[in-house]
């Protein structure tokens, strides 16, 4: 890219008397060349866009822009740096990390991306929502709102800015079907670096993308994609391949291993997928590999890619998923031969084990499912460990009693479907732990098993001690609970019926508790630090203990869902005076308005309340009246109530109220006339309501007088995972 530095006289002209411009060109203007056209590709984002930072890095790298050394550093790795030093710089901000304490994203100052739009000039065009088009034959890259675009945007490209390398659509489309993208058309551009179309609805590539010889990051995720061209390979120069959501994808090109520049190959999410082609192990480049399934069927095992050659792909790094591990005796040899403790790039590690059916495959896999685990062992450096569907008792030793040596670094660590393990490995004792998930644990009946071990009945006993002993035998005892889990801040437990107590958790902020014993008490109260709540799955549960909500006085979000037996809120929610979100969820036997003996209930105190969503409560006819007191709620979402017949006339009185959205509630016929009075009322969004959606049309609508001032949104039901749903409400998203 040619960036024009006397583009930046155009400030100085505009707005000479503006110190911070100033600043910004010299900024600018001491940046080393290749650091310059990093920055002014960062135009094609539009202004309070969150940037990825592994996307830009790539989109660097595919562009050329990241210089090579002789060091022999990865590219990645030096992007890294330019990232770095553009963050030093201030050309990026608002820095945000994922779980694990990876930066992930940023945002540009709209100040700054002016300056990255006039020094990219017209190289870099980006087609807003209502911008006209710019290109020229010296455009080279462009973005675009959605794929919804793209049948507008490529002919203009195709006519004017024929040498294009880049092409981006930035956001998912606002519809469930986006029009279909000609592939074809697009194939015609040779110079082509960059292709992103995700969500483009497309079922098929055609074999002329074989064309784009010079492609370098191709992006097809989220589209229903059943195989791939085989003229896939003749992409020689191909660093990234993202496939990631196509859930209807059977299978890769059988020589992909061809292949030899893919650097990154994201699969996760494809669950159609039953093998990965042999020669995999080939592509010693590979950094990214986020799904690796194993074939179970032996007969064909020859034509599919089996486990040890990972151990070639040494390079990989971030997330790994390795899925349908089986369990036969042949496959644990095959598992002692596969070496993880040199990839110490990795920093997820999850391990699925193909789902038990029979009676005598359940025995054979309780049986050899610990010898599998032995050479399964990560490198020290792993942060993140998922054990789903192993069948056996005890984990093997490298977990329970070498943990603190063999993974220290663990900041996650995830049971799902564990249903024979019996004892926990000694969590409390990993410095960095700060996140916990257990799911589906029948036979687990202690967290932190790693105290009652190391004192146990035994070493608190009155046998041959004195009183004296006893107690500083038992201070010890607290002074170890109380080190234990020193930095977990989040723990989510789901259908584990055996446990019935929690550890002491000082640092614990986030907790979701789904279909647990409800005798848990010890550790749950009086959590100082808890900001979140999640209670959901009980299904005995008539109504939310007092004592379970003691001491909160920092919780801001709380969720109740799908507590069937559920009949009414708990009067210790009027003490969560820092609550900010509440979220009310299928609850069938909920009365919403009453107590346990009758009595209206009143929750004064929650005027900290922002956001409230009340979905899928049958005996909910009207709101109730509690709702008069959150005088500073933003946001209402009403849906899937089926007998609200009527808003309360009183809604008008809620004036800090922006947003009202109703979904699903198709007895409501009309909106109440007092919703006119509220004057920070910005967006009313409406769905799955014919009868309220016909009263609000715009002229012709009876309810559209009162609403003619708003923004008004009449939206198709997107189809909703309720698998995904389970998850998120679960704590596991």
């Amino acid at each position: 890219m040619y960036i024009k530095d006397q583009q930046l006289s155009k400030i100085d002209i505009m707005r000479q008397d503006d110190a911070i411009l100033r600043i910004l060109r010299l900024s600018y203007d001491h940046l080393p060349s290749h650091l310059k056209q990093c920055f002014a590709y960062c135009s094609l984002f539009p202004k309070n866009h969150r940037i990825n930072k592994n996307l830009l890095i790539r989109l660097w790298m595919a562009q050329g822009f990241i210089q090579s050394t002789d060091t022999g550093r990865y590219l990645e790795d030096i992007g890294e740096d330019y990232f770095q030093d553009l963050v030093s710089g201030n050309f990026f901000q608002d820095l945000q990390e994922d779980d694990l304490g990876n930066v992930y994203s940023c945002k540009m100052h709209d100040l700054m991306h002016d300056v990255a739009r006039l020094v990219a000039g017209d190289e870099c065009v980006s087609f807003g929502e209502n911008a006209e088009s710019t290109s020229s034959a010296r455009t080279l890259h462009v973005s675009c709102e959605s794929v919804e675009d793209l049948p507008k945007v490529l002919p203009i490209c195709l006519n004017q800015a024929k040498k294009l390398r880049t092409v981006i659509p930035l956001y998912r489309p606002s519809t469930s079907i986006a029009p279909m993208v000609c592939l074809k058309d697009i194939a015609r551009l040779e110079g082509m670096r960059v292709l992103k179309l995700n969500y483009a609805n497309i079922s098929m590539v055609p074999s002329s993308i074989g064309n784009l010889k010079h492609l370098r990051e191709l992006d097809l995720s989220f589209n229903p994609i059943d195989t791939l061209p085989s003229s896939i390979i003749k992409l020689q120069n191909l660093q990234t391949l993202i496939l990631s959501k196509c859930q209807e994808l059977k299978e890769l090109p059988r020589d992909i291993r061809k292949l030899v520049k893919l650097r990154h190959l994201d699969l996760s999410r494809c669950t159609s997928l039953s093998y990965l082609p042999s020669g995999l192990g080939e592509l010693t480049s590979l950094h990214t590999l986020s799904y690796f399934v194993v074939s179970n069927d032996h007969s064909t095992r020859k034509y599919h890619a089996q486990l040890n050659e990972l151990n070639s792909l040494d390079n990989l790094r971030g997330y790994l998923r390795i899925s349908n591990l089986g369990y036969k005796k042949e496959d644990v040899l095959e598992y002692k031969g596969l070496s993880l403790t040199k990839k110490g790039g990795l920093q997820s590690l999850v391990l699925e084990w193909e789902r038990v059916g029979t009676l005598d495959s359940a025995e054979e896999a309780f049986n050899n499912h610990e010898a599998m685990l032995d050479g399964l062992q990560p490198h020290p450096n792993l942060r993140w460990l998922c054990l789903m569907h192993n069948m056996s008792a005890r984990l093997p030793q490298w977990i329970m009693d070498d943990m603190i040596s063999s993974v220290p670094n663990l900041v996650e660590i995830s049971f799902w479907d564990c249903r024979n393990l019996q004892h926990l490995p000694p969590l409390g004792l990993l410095p960095h732990l700060k996140s916990l998930k257990l799911a589906l644990l029948f036979m687990v009946d202690c967290i932190d098993n790693n105290n009652s071990n190391v004192l146990g009945n035994d070493d608190v006993s009155t046998r041959g001690t004195t009183p004296d002993t006893i107690v500083r035998q038992e201070e010890d005892h607290q002074t170890m609970l109380q080190k234990s889990f020193p930095r977990l801040s989040q723990l989510s437990i789901v259908n584990c019926p055996k446990l019935t107590s929690l550890p002491i958790l000082p640092q614990l902020e986030r907790l979701t508790l789904y279909d647990v014993n409800e005798g848990i008490r010890h550790g749950f109260v009086e959590k100082l630090s808890l900001n979140r709540l999640t209670i959901g799955g009980m299904k005995t549960l008539e109504i939310v203990p007092n004592e379970w909500l003691h001491g909160l006085v920092s919780l801001s979000r709380m969720t109740i869902a799908r507590c069937p037996k559920l009949t009414c809120l708990s009067h210790g929610m009027q003490n969560l005076n820092k609550l900010r979100q509440l979220i009310i969820r299928e609850c069938d036997q909920l009365d919403l308005s009453v107590d346990e003996n009758g009595n209206a209930l009143q929750f004064q105190a929650l005027t900290s309340l922002r956001y409230l969503t009340i979905y899928g409560i049958p005996k909910l006819i009207s709101l109730p009246e509690w709702l008069l007191h959150l005088t500073n709620l933003e946001v209402l979402h009403l849906s899937n109530l089926s007998n609200l017949v009527a808003l309360p006339g009183w809604i008008g009185d809620l004036l800090s109220l922006r947003t009202l959205e109703i979904v699903q509630c198709g007895s409501l016929t009309a909106l109440p006339e007092e919703i006119s009075k509220l004057k920070s009322l910005e967006c009313v969004r409406i769905a799955g309501c014919p009868r309220l959606e016909e009263a609000c049309l715009k002229d012709t609508g009876t309810d559209w007088p009162k609403i003619a001032h708003l923004q008004i949104h009449f939206k198709e039901l997107a189809h909703l995972d309720e698998t995904d749903i389970s998850i998120k409400i679960m704590g596991w998203e």
